[in-house]
């Protein structure tokens, strides 16, 4: 998902590709139409495309934020309160979804991003 960072994650748009994702993953998997989509990462041992490309968020910001070059970092963390941009909008979403604070998302580790937003998506299938 090549510059899946620069799309606005609470779109319309981005929804229809996690629809269109799922259709093409249960003719791969080879199961009926109706299977449930919470069911779908679970028999193919994987995370849901959305987790995947939170995951992958998180740590394109968390890369900026804590770049070298002083711009780029600048820029990352001063665009965290501009209301208008998508990277603004995306911080929020995640930060919301995942109840985590900006801090410690550039403090987490890639892995523990990644277990944090499994646990997450388990806990809400298990509610269901």
């Amino acid at each position: 998902m090549y510059g899946s960072q620069l799309s606005n994650m609470t779109s319309l748009k981005v929804r229809t590709v996690y629809t269109q994702w799922r259709k093409a993953h249960r003719q791969v998997l080879s199961v009926p139409y109706m299977t449930n989509c919470d069911l779908l990462p679970l028999i193919a041992y994987n995370m849901p495309l959305e987790s995947i490309l939170d995951c992958k968020y998180i740590s394109f910001y968390k890369f900026i934020a804590t770049s070298a070059n002083k711009f780029v970092s600048y820029t990352a963390k001063s665009k965290i309160f501009d209301y208008t941009s998508t990277q603004s909008k995306n911080m929020a979403h995640l930060m919301h979804k995942y109840e985590l604070d900006i801090y410690e998302i550039v403090s987490l580790s890639k892995y523990k991003v990644k277990d944090h937003s499994y646990n997450k998506w388990v806990c809400s299938v298990n509610a269901e």
